[in-house]
């Protein structure tokens, strides 16, 4: 079958929208893409996606400015694809890439589940629940921290200089803690129904988002 789907979702909007895609998809900001993505964080022509000769899909970054993540690695060069589906982020956007079309419904179940995974916080308490049910993991002041600063500001994405200042204080920081502490609470959600990365939205050249 030469036939893929790409479930495209905005985190924390009710934007989304399916296509079956046949042989080779462009995904950009430019007109004449395939899937267009109005985005200033999203490049002209931003990546590529397209069948190889053995029937796997391959993905490709096009030189974008932004970059984009795959299973939230930053892809360079191309990236065969493995896991079914497979989570791509453009910008703001989260790619759901599957090789087959989905039975029935299950594209709009997916969909649905990613917009309406809520994190709620317990600020008395010190307690985070995902749809509504309470995580038994303790998170540490600071991981309580980011997720107040991203759910205060949701559906907006927080710069990294503004989560970094917030947490630990202005010039008291670098990126690689921020990384760690963000890696950190996306582990704290490892059980949860949604997949983390979806949690927890990397926006490339921005921060981070609560979805």
């Amino acid at each position: 079958m030469d036939e893929f789907v790409v479930v495209v979702t905005l985190p924390g909007t009710p934007e989304h929208f399916t296509r079956t895609i046949e042989g080779r998809v462009v995904v950009g900001r430019e007109e004449a893409c395939d899937i267009r993505l109005q985005h200033p964080l999203v490049s002209r022509r931003h990546l590529e996606i397209e069948r190889s000769e053995d029937g796997g899909l391959v993905l490709r970054d096009l030189g974008s400015k932004n970059g984009t993540l795959v299973q939230d690695q930053l892809l360079t060069g191309s990236f065969v694809v493995t896991a079914d589906p497979t989570t791509v982020q453009v910008g703001p956007y989260v790619l759901s890439v599957s090789s087959a079309a989905p039975q029935g419904d299950l594209t709009m179940t997916q969909v649905v589940t990613r917009e309406t995974a809520v994190v709620q916080l317990d600020r008395n308490l010190h307690t985070v629940s995902v749809h509504g049910e309470q995580l038994a993991q303790r998170f540490s002041p600071q991981e309580f921290q980011l997720l107040e600063v991203l759910e205060r500001a949701a559906p907006r994405a927080v710069r990294s200089d503004d989560i970094g200042d917030a947490v630990w204080g202005q010039g008291q920081w670098d990126t690689y803690m921020l990384h760690n502490l963000v890696r950190r609470v996306r582990r704290r959600f490892d059980h949860c129904d949604a997949p983390t990365e979806e949690l927890i939205v990397t926006v490339p050249g921005v921060g981070y988002l609560l979805a």
